[in-house]
């Protein structure tokens, strides 16, 4: 959807992505964004006007993970530099590359001045990933247990990503 392309691609302009290449070929990329003390109200607001229903349901989910989590409050700081997005191309994976990007975000957060890193990682792989970089497990929520008012299950990824875990690194 052209809402959730729009929001990711906001972050390109602050410095806050990075990428992997092989012989210019793009093989991996990471993109961050801030939370700050107002983001969980912001992403409420945008889930309002969100252009489709995948989207809103996207960023409901971010705004649930965030109440949960509550990284700021919990680790005492007013901002952190939240890994968004961290995608490798299938014919990579295996090859640290997305240990490489998670690293090179935390190089960017700390040259951004940001006291804190967070990654909601939905993928299986990618909370590996981020155990073995040395970020904290600090919120989980099962997929199974995520539903909408009417009680639907909203997201339903195939094993072995059952769960979304929040994480968390001092940086």
């Amino acid at each position: 959807a052209e809402d959730d392309v729009d929001f990711s691609l906001s972050f390109l302009l602050q410095n806050m992505a990075v990428k992997a290449t092989d012989e210019g070929r793009l093989v991996g990329v990471s993109i961050g964004s801030p939370v700050y003390p107002e983001y969980l109200a912001d992403l409420l607001k945008a889930a309002e006007v969100a252009k489709t229903r995948k989207w809103r349901d996207n960023l409901l989910l971010l705004a649930h993970l965030q109440r949960s989590a509550n990284v700021l409050d919990r680790f005492r700081v007013d901002r952190c530099y939240d890994i968004e997005i961290l995608a490798v191309h299938p014919d990579y994976r295996g090859h640290s590359i997305g240990r490489r990007l998670f690293e090179e975000q935390f190089r960017q957060g700390k040259i951004l001045g940001y006291p804190l890193a967070s990654a909601d990682c939905s993928s299986y792989f990618s909370a590996r990933i981020a155990e073995r970089v040395g970020m904290e497990c600090v919120a989980k929520l099962a997929y199974a247990d995520y539903r909408d008012d009417s009680g639907v299950q909203l997201f339903r990824p195939k094993e072995p990503h059952l769960e979304v875990q929040t994480f968390a690194k001092v940086l």
